[in-house]
């Protein structure tokens, strides 16, 4: 549930783009024990060259990794430029140490905010997006796209949700089956969800790599992208997911760089393409 926003003045017409930094965003959900957990947080939003007031424009949601600030994607890529190019709105939340949950579980040991990162994203930053700023409400017109945990969170989002009309990810983490036990992946999920083998149904249901999640998928354009070279999430991830989504989504554009690693280098050089299969699912 989304509080009351805050809408500022509307600004001038802008003729260059424009970084924002939007500390404002409040939003709440039921706790664990029943009660309400409130919580705050922020986001960066880009507005692109020619960005006017009386347009609705496109929207991208841009997800970091775990750990990570929406700075990084600011100051590491050329996020910006590409937004001017393809004249989009960009919302830059900071998620901190999410694993995109759908919610908390009594054996949650780690919450990156008092609401779950689904939630977050779905009930607070696009609405508030589209409160402040003249973006569409068309999911034809609104991507997600994520690195690292953010790509699957891109991918949950379009899974468990309407909003979207466009998914790319970039290194992402897609089957939770396939990490080892104690590895630094597996160790975050753990935090969130509980041991693995204690509730198998919990990492099933908040799986990507689910028969039943992948077929939600089918209606919407998916762009994974995945370095060969990647020490921290194994290329495995991508392959396992291309498998599944193989009858569902014979469409889908998975894509193995056998020299990409894991890291901003990476992801910023795969923007391009991004952008390309964006403007090719309109």
């Amino acid at each position: 549930m989304v509080d009351q926003l805050v809408v500022p003045s509307p600004s001038p017409d802008q003729a260059s783009g424009e970084w924002r930094e939007d500390a404002s965003l409040r939003g709440s959900e039921l706790a664990p024990d029943g009660g309400t957990s409130q919580a705050t947080g922020r986001m960066l939003i880009y507005l692109p060259a020619g960005y006017r007031s009386d347009v609705a424009w496109p929207l991208v949601v841009a997800l970091h990794g775990w750990g990570q600030k929406p700075e990084d994607w600011q100051e590491q890529t050329a996020i910006a430029r590409l937004a001017d190019q393809a004249g989009v709105v960009l919302a830059l939340p900071a998620m901190g140490r999410t694993v995109y949950e759908t919610r908390f579980y009594p054996e949650t040991v780690l919450r990156w905010n008092r609401v779950s990162g689904l939630a977050w994203i779905t009930s607070v930053v696009v609405p508030a997006v589209r409160a402040r700023y003249s973006v569409s409400d068309e999911p034809a017109k609104v991507a997600v796209v994520g690195v690292s945990t953010g790509g699957r969170g891109a991918v949950r989002l379009c899974a468990t949700s309407n909003l979207f009309g466009f998914c790319a990810g970039l290194s992402g983490t897609y089957d939770l089956s396939l990490l080892p036990k104690g590895d630094f992946e597996y160790r975050i999920h753990a935090q969130v969800f509980g041991a693995r083998d204690r509730f198998p149904e919990r990492w099933h249901d908040e799986d990507c790599a689910h028969p039943a999640h992948l077929r939600a998928l089918s209606r919407v354009p998916i762009y994974l992208v995945h370095g060969g070279q990647d020490r921290q999430v194994d290329i495995s991830q991508l392959r396992s997911v291309r498998s599944l989504l193989a009858q569902a989504h014979p469409n889908a554009s998975l894509i193995e760089v056998p020299q990409g690693a894991h890291g901003w280098e990476f992801w910023s050089s795969e923007l391009p393409g991004v952008l390309k299969h964006l403007r090719a699912s309109r």
